[in-house]
């Protein structure tokens, strides 16, 4: 795993950085000088970085094959929070139906990071339908089902669509779709990593759109990290309450 020796008294590595694509200049990016040099530890910033193997950057990027294998194995982790979260997904909207503004929190996923890489998470998460859970299958479409017709009991407003989606891109614009038939918010911006950060609010509402008629109107939360979706939240909206002017 250790790809390389580090001498922390100077602050360097022993030996320059390297890939097993032959790169002149591994791991860097022309526009950060930091980059360039293959004896720093991190760019000269380890309060923001890390790099526990001498090769993966901290947003789970140009990674090493052993934090490929570690993304690979969290991303088939993440079913248990996933699976959890479906559970307390139902109970939330069992709880809307309530005078209680009380609401189950959410399971954290593993994230990709300087330990794991995102392109091996995205194999694990592809590879989570390979794990025999026998019976559960069925128990998990039941428990879906509920939730599915709990969700619909509990349909928020187009005018708290709205107010959720503003909050969650917070700034940014509004536009039509790819396809131009639904209005979304979007925001994108830059971390203190450097990664490129877009959220998305998008009202799927019109119930010409083929994908609104199949599964109804409905309010996506989107988040989506260097072009990775890292989060989608689908929340139905009631479509008595889609206003004209609400479409394109």
């Amino acid at each position: 795993m250790f790809a390389r020796y580090y001498n922390s008294a100077t602050g360097r590595f022993l030996s320059p950085d390297w890939s097993v694509k032959e790169d002149p200049v591994p791991y860097a990016t022309m526009s950060d000088p930091q980059s360039l040099n293959l004896y720093s530890y991190v760019r000269n910033n380890p309060l923001s970085r890390t790099d526990a193997d001498g090769h993966c950057d901290s947003n789970g990027q140009n990674c090493s094959v052993w934090d490929h294998v570690a993304g690979a194995v969290g991303g088939v982790l993440n079913v248990i929070p996933q699976t959890i979260n479906l559970i307390n997904s139902a109970g939330n909207a069992a709880l809307s139906l309530t005078s209680t503004s009380y609401r189950i929190p959410m399971m954290d996923e593993i994230q990709p990071d300087a330990h794991a890489s995102a392109g091996g998470m995205a194999t694990g998460t592809a590879a989570q339908i390979l794990i025999p859970v026998g019976d559960m299958s069925k128990g998990a479409q039941l428990l879906k089902g509920a939730e599915l017709g709990a969700a619909k009991s509990s349909a928020i407003s187009m005018s708290e669509a709205v107010d959720r989606a503003a909050a969650h891109v917070d700034g940014g614009v509004m536009e039509e779709t790819g396809k131009g038939t639904n209005y979304q918010f979007r925001n994108t911006t830059t971390d203190a990593s450097g990664n490129t950060v877009s959220k998305m609010g998008r009202f799927d509402v019109n119930p010409a759109d083929p994908h609104v008629a199949q599964e109804g109107a409905h309010l996506n939360l989107e988040t989506h990290v260097n072009g990775k979706s890292v989060g989608n939240q689908h929340i139905p909206i009631d479509p008595k309450t889609v206003r004209p002017g609400d479409t394109p």
